[in-house]
C-alpha cells in the first residue's frame, strides 16, 4: 500500500509539473528570492533517452502493423509506448519545476520530489562553492554527520550547520548532520545571493 501511495503522488507531481512547464507558471515564490537548478549534467542524457524512446515507439508501430494481424496489442503496445515517452519528459518537468530556492526564510534543497529541506538562515554557520565527488553510489548519502546529495555523481556548494540537528531524507531521518552537500548548476551565484540573506542575520557584534 505504501508503494502503490508513493508511486501515485509521483504521478500526481508528474502530471502537475508537465502542466506547469506547459502552462509556463513560474513557481511561487516570497519577494527577493530566487531558483537554482541542478540537472544540467544529467539534461543530456534525459533528452537522448527521451528521443530514442520515441523513435522506438515509432520503430515498434510500424513493425507490428505489418507483422501482427491484431489491432488490439499494437494499439496497447503504442499506448504503453507513448506513455513512455510523457513519463521521460515528465522527469525532466519535475526536475525543473523542483529547483532549490535561495531566499528570505532560508534556503531549500531538493531533489526531484525525494529531497526537500529548508534551513533557515539562523541555522546555517557557512555556505561556499565546492566541487566534489561523493564515494559512494547512490544520489543521497548519510555518512556520520555529512549528507551529500549528488547528481551526476557530483555536489558543488556545502552548508555548514551550526548546531547539528535531523533531516528528513528518502531512506528516514538522519540525525546529528552538521553538514549538508548539494548539486547545483550555478554554485558560485547561489552562494552569492546565499551570503547576502545570511550576513543579513547575523547577530549585532558577531
Amino acid at each position: 500500500m505504501r508503494l502503490i501511495k508513493k508511486v501515485v503522488r509521483y504521478e500526481l507531481i508528474m502530471w502537475g509539473s508537465l502542466l506547469r512547464v506547459l502552462l509556463r507558471l513560474p513557481e511561487r515564490l516570497e519577494p527577493g528570492a530566487r531558483t537554482f537548478g541542478y540537472a544540467r549534467a544529467v539534461a543530456p542524457i534525459l533528452i537522448a533517452l527521451t528521443v530514442v524512446s520515441a523513435i522506438e515507439v515509432a520503430v515498434v508501430d510500424v513493425v507490428l502493423q505489418h507483422v501482427l494481424p491484431w489491432p488490439t496489442v499494437r494499439y496497447a503496445a503504442l499506448g504503453l509506448g507513448v506513455w513512455g515517452v510523457v513519463w521521460m519528459l515528465g522527469i525532466g518537468a519535475i526536475l525543473r519545476t523542483h529547483r532549490h530556492v535561495v531566499g528570505p526564510a532560508g534556503l531549500r534543497i531538493r531533489n526531484s520530489t525525494s529531497v526537500d529541506l529548508t534551513l533557515p538562515w539562523s541555522e546555517i554557520e557557512l555556505v561556499r562553492a565546492v566541487s566534489r565527488y561523493p564515494d559512494g553510489s547512490g544520489t543521497v548519502q548519510h555518512a556520520g554527520d555529512r549528507v551529500s546529495i549528488a547528481v551526476g555523481s557530483q555536489t558543488a556548494v556545502d552548508v555548514v550547520l551550526r548546531e547539528p540537528r535531523t533531516l528528513d531524507l528518502p531512506e528516514g531521518p538522519a540525525t546529528g548532520v552538521r553538514e549538508v552537500r548539494f548539486q547545483a548548476d550555478a554554485p558560485d551565484e547561489l552562494v552569492t545571493l546565499a551570503h547576502t540573506y545570511l550576513e543579513a542575520c547575523q547577530p549585532t557584534g558577531s
